[in-house]
């Protein structure tokens, strides 16, 4: 009601946001996500699996840290130990790291130097390499939609500072974290947090989607659906559309 009272109109680009905001009197109007316009791959997964150095009969494993130094500092340690386990089971997977914007190449290499699993890193190249994946393994954020808008089968994991973890349980009730649960109202991927998200469990999750072929391609069904859910491209425009319109009708 607050809102209500502060605003004129609202766009809003998650689905779900809709029905909330109208019940509370706001005129609201779901304009799609402008990631639909953003997240793309420059080639053909066949080419990208070349450029990316995929080797042929190998099996690619993407792995997502997050983009902020500590969050990766955190969050990437359970996911090499997880790149080992998974290695002593199968010799045919390769895992590949993109460069977030923002973080350095060398500190990325110091934090994989010793990981006793190779890794390949590229940079300026998520959406590839998200696409080039059999399945990713990513922290909860913007990555986690961006390989949900790719139909990418992933686990999602995410680890905080214990005081900062507690602070968000007081503050914050939903059922999920990743975005792909949370759009589609249920539990399409696995979420591994604080310290369930470990080595073992990361591993036994994505050996699942590994061996488990129905289990993938029921992921990768409900993944579509979410995209879908989405809306078109065009997000921006049709915003701006709205926002033109309010200028127009607004008293000289």
């Amino acid at each position: 009601k607050q809102i209500a009272a502060s605003v004129s109109t609202m766009v809003v680009v998650f689905p779900f946001a809709l029905p909330l905001y109208r019940e509370a009197g706001v005129d609201a109007h779901f304009v799609g996500h402008p990631l639909l316009d953003i997240v793309k791959v420059s080639r053909s997964r066949e080419e990208n699996s070349k450029r990316l150095g995929i080797r042929p009969g190998r099996v690619a494993i993407g792995l997502l840290p997050g983009s902020r130094l500590s969050e990766v500092k955190r969050i990437l340690p359970p996911m090499l130990d997880a790149a080992r386990r998974l290695s002593r089971e199968r010799t045919d997977l390769q895992f590949i790291i993109p460069l977030a914007p923002g973080l350095r190449k060398a500190d990325m290499e110091q934090l994989i130097r010793g990981a006793a699993v190779p890794v390949t890193l590229v940079e300026n190249s998520i959406y590839d390499v998200i696409d080039s994946s059999y399945l990713v393994i990513v922290a909860s954020g913007t990555a986690s939609l961006e390989t949900a808008l790719l139909a990418r089968p992933m686990v999602i994991v995410y680890r905080m500072s214990p005081l900062s973890y507690r602070i968000a349980r007081l503050l914050v009730r939903v059922p999920y974290i990743g975005m792909a649960n949370i759009i589609a109202g249920k539990k399409v991927v696995p979420e591994l947090i604080q310290e369930e998200a470990s080595g073992e469990r990361i591993a036994a999750e994505a050996a699942r989607l590994l061996s488990d072929t129905h289990y993938y391609g029921t992921v990768h069904a409900e993944l579509e659906l979410i995209k879908k859910k989405l809306g078109e491209p065009g997000a921006s425009a049709r915003a701006a559309r709205i926002a033109l319109g309010m200028l127009k009708r607004r008293p000289a």
